[in-house]
């Protein structure tokens, strides 16, 4: 429980930035159909610095529930492990992928490339594949070379990213896979640190932060230092004792997936009707608030909805 009960509560945070940052994005991050006209500077500030934190915790999480299961004897077979995860993470990519193609008119081609919010899903399960292919690394007796070795491959092309607009993303998603995967192989009782000392950590690298984005915002640096700040919140969560697992938490988290996918979609196609096209405009500095509590809300609802029958699982996961 208490070793992964941090993974159930930082997942349910990340989903909840996650809709929070797409309630801001009207206002100066989506062009063309979904763009209100309206360009709010400290919406555009706010979600930079969300996202830093939303997608890179997701993939982190992901990346330790890997390791965590892979290194425990889970995952022994390659070819149904891969079948699961692409029935899991793919069907409803693609399904979901086709029906935003016909409804917001996209290239049936940008299916290939990671179509609209959903790219999350393709470049998630390509991680799933390539790190179950070399996750013998990190049990090798060269291991700490070898983990050395991805970081660097994966920062330096943060730095330069170079390629289509999918590849980025992959080795974008990948550092933080890889990251999740490392943090579960250190057992917790073998973590060097008390909760006092990870506790200061955490205030310097939030101080850290706040001096980069408050000042010279080098997406790189905040990147790295949010990363910090990431890991040390998920291992002072794994130190709590005692259970934080609160009911709301549970089913949040059990519909987290089926959120994601929904919410975007929502999002979106509220803000082009008729009755809140002005709204969005005129009340622009509480219609993204309310949003947020109404779009959470209806995809709860949607997924629940949804979930009493078998074949929801193709759509919402």
């Amino acid at each position: 429980m208490n070793r992964l009960q941090n993974v159930t509560i930082m997942r349910v945070a990340a989903m909840l930035l996650i809709v929070f940052y797409h309630c801001f994005c009207c206002y100066g991050i989506w062009k063309g159909t979904y763009d209100s006209g309206l360009r709010v500077e400290p919406y555009l500030f706010m979600s930079q610095v969300l996202s830093d934190y939303h997608v890179p915790t997701f993939a982190l999480l992901a990346g330790y529930l890997f390791g965590y299961k892979r290194f425990r004897g889970g995952y022994a077979d390659t070819k149904l492990f891969i079948k699961k995860k692409f029935m899991r993470v793919m069907v409803p990519y693609i399904l979901v992928g086709l029906f935003i193609v016909l409804l917001q008119h996209h290239s049936i081609l940008s299916i290939l490339l990671g179509i609209s919010h959903l790219w999350f899903l393709l470049a998630i399960f390509e991680c799933y594949v390539f790190f179950r292919l070399i996750d013998f690394i990190y049990t090798s007796n060269r291991r700490l070379y070898l983990i050395i070795l991805l970081y660097a491959v994966f920062f330096i092309y943060m730095w330069h990213p170079v390629g289509e607009t999918h590849i980025k993303s992959f080795f974008w998603l990948a550092a933080y896979f890889h990251t999740g995967i490392v943090l579960s192989r250190i057992p917790k009782e073998k973590i060097p640190f008390s909760r006092k000392t990870l506790s200061i950590f955490l205030i310097v690298c939030i101080v850290a932060y706040a001096a980069v984005v408050l000042t010279f915002y080098k997406r790189p640096i905040s990147l790295v230092i949010a990363l910090g700040i990431i890991i040390l919140i998920f291992l002072l969560l794994g130190s709590v004792k005692h259970n934080l697992m609160k009911q709301w938490i549970i089913k949040l988290d059990a519909a987290s997936m089926g959120i994601y996918i929904i919410h975007h979609i929502l999002i979106q196609e509220m803000n082009t009707l008729p009755i809140m096209k002005d709204m969005v405009v005129d009340y622009y500095y509480i219609y993204p608030f309310a949003q947020f509590i109404i779009i959470l809300t209806l995809s709860y609802l949607i997924v629940k909805f949804l979930s009493r029958y078998s074949w929801s699982k193709y759509i919402i996961g």
